[in-house]
């Protein structure tokens, strides 16, 4: 995927489940991460562009926000996430190897689809004589008509969007900002909750990602967590079986937990695999008295990961 240079100012907006969060961040020297600008507004269901488009600069009033450049989350069901892996392949043959793989899952013509990729290291198998070596990562494909839409609600709301992104290579990009040692970022799996979404991502060698989306069957999580748990526990069974990867060591919970009391304890005896609960903005310190307030909120906030990791774009200089 293409990453943003380090001097510009991004805002990480995210819009999920009728909630829009933007935050504003920065890393120190010292590895860091500040808290610059946060804020959050609900948009009820359905409402029409212009209406959500006012939520967000009202947004942006409300919260400080410095900047109208922005790195934001695209989430809708009529797209794909899949994990691919070509064993030779020539560089300049990937991006037609991949257009056909859209075209043959989402079963639309090729100036139709709007996608892009995430790559996996590929290990140190060095190119063959023929040019050809392996490539694997994640294929993000929509609707060219979907991402247009969801661009044109932006640009509405009077921002720039310079960078879309997935909610879970976001939420993977604040993990790794947030923990340093590699050890911390090696075989595990981050499950980060909206009310209605699940992204699932394990990280492993470094920047390798796998992941994919579960949706719940109701309004929340609270009567689809048997679901919840197959999901995770599948795309556990891929990593480690299709992939040839080790299972992850433990499962690292975030976002908007169910109402159901000890829910990391019954989603360990579900899975079979340790788990442990994670609240980034314990580790983050507030820049100024507005978001050092704002935190002050524990437990009432939303979920702030994937608009936090969003923001930290500009700072990978992949």
């Amino acid at each position: 995927m293409s990453w943003l240079a380090s001097e510009e100012d991004v805002v990480g907006l995210d819009m999920s489940d009728g909630i829009v969060t933007a935050t504003r961040v920065r890393i120190g020297r010292d590895g860091t991460l500040s808290l610059r600008n946060a804020g959050w507004v609900e948009v009820p269901a359905g409402v029409a562009d212009r209406e959500q488009a006012a939520a967000i600069r009202r947004l942006w009033r409300q919260s400080g926000m410095t900047s109208l450049t922005v790195c934001a989350s695209f989430r809708g069901r009529s797209g794909t996430v899949r994990y691919f892996k070509y064993p030779a392949l020539k560089r300049d043959e990937l991006e037609s190897a991949l257009r056909l793989e859209a075209e043959e899952t989402l079963q639309l013509p090729p100036a139709e689809i709007a996608l892009d990729w995430h790559l996996n290291p590929a290990g140190p198998a060095a190119a063959s004589v023929t040019g050809s070596r392996p490539y694997e990562g994640l294929l993000v494909a929509a609707p060219r008509k979907d991402v247009d839409e969801f661009l044109a609600l932006l640009r509405m709301a009077g921002l720039y969007p310079v960078t879309l992104d997935l909610g879970a290579t976001a939420v993977c990009n604040l993990f790794c900002a947030l923990h340093s040692e590699p050890k911390a970022t090696q075989e595990v799996c981050l499950v980060h909750l909206t009310r209605q979404c699940a992204d699932i991502a394990v990280l492993f060698e470094g920047r390798g990602i796998y992941a994919r989306t579960v949706y719940a069957r109701g309004k929340d999580w609270d009567a689809s967590l048997d679901l919840l748990a197959e999901g995770i526990k599948e795309a556990l069974k891929y990593y480690e079986f299709k992939l040839r990867r080790s299972p992850p060591g433990r499962i690292v919970l975030a976002g908007r937990m169910p109402a159901r009391s000890g829910v990391d304890t019954w989603m360990q005896t579900a899975t079979g695999v340790p788990v442990e609960m994670w609240d980034p903005l314990q580790q983050v310190v507030a820049a100024s008295r507005r978001v050092k307030h704002l935190l002050t909120r524990a437990g009432q906030l939303p979920p702030m990961a994937i608009s936090m990791g969003l923001a930290l774009r500009r700072y990978d200089d992949a």
